[in-house]
């Protein structure tokens, strides 16, 4: 099979291989080397796959880097790459969220900046001064950031669960997290 920069349909078809021998002879004596070369072939494919998402990470491709993520830590699961991979899916969620929830509460951000100038809010509305102005614009501030962190800590914590649930499951080290 070829290293894992190269096109890998030949490792494909020698997994299959493999597989097919162990199906039509499971009490061989070769068993087991078949399937130390299956975890082989897989780590390859994995590698190549874990690869292709970050590089489309780095061009900020992030559904597609998102979607071979996912593609790593579903169908490579029994991989070293199936954590690395999961993790760096939570980081780019993470990571467009922020940015998501930020251009949601953008125009409201813009709006509480405003300032009024004299002559319409002593003309137009008597009743608005530029205290009462600054005061509203402090306490719009302060709901809009207190609701962003609560947003990120609630989707933080919920990719957090899920990615030490999945290293849980396939016996990693979770110390890291915490």
């Amino acid at each position: 099979s070829p290293p894992y920069q190269l096109d890998q349909s030949y490792t494909v078809k020698a997994i299959e291989e493999f597989q097919s021998f162990i199906d039509f002879f499971p009490i061989d004596q070769k068993v087991e080397e078949a399937e130390r070369k299956i975890s082989e072939l897989n780590l390859k494919l994995a590698e190549k796959e874990f690869n292709s998402a970050r590089i489309y990470e780095k061009m900020e491709y992030y559904n597609a880097s998102m979607d071979y993520y996912t593609k790593v830590y579903e169908t490579y699961h029994d991989t070293e790459f199936a954590p690395k991979a999961l993790y760096r899916k939570i980081y780019i969620l993470l990571d467009k969220n922020i940015a998501l929830i930020f251009s949601k509460y953008e125009s409201l951000f813009e709006f509480t900046q405003f300032e009024l100038k004299p002559w319409y809010s002593y003309n137009c509305l008597p009743h608005i001064t530029p205290k009462s102005i600054k005061i509203f614009q402090n306490k719009i501030n302060q709901k809009l950031f207190n609701q962003i962190n609560a947003s990120l800590v609630k989707l933080k914590s919920r990719l957090l669960s899920n990615y030490e649930k999945h290293l849980s499951l396939h016996g990693e080290d979770i110390d890291f997290l915490k």
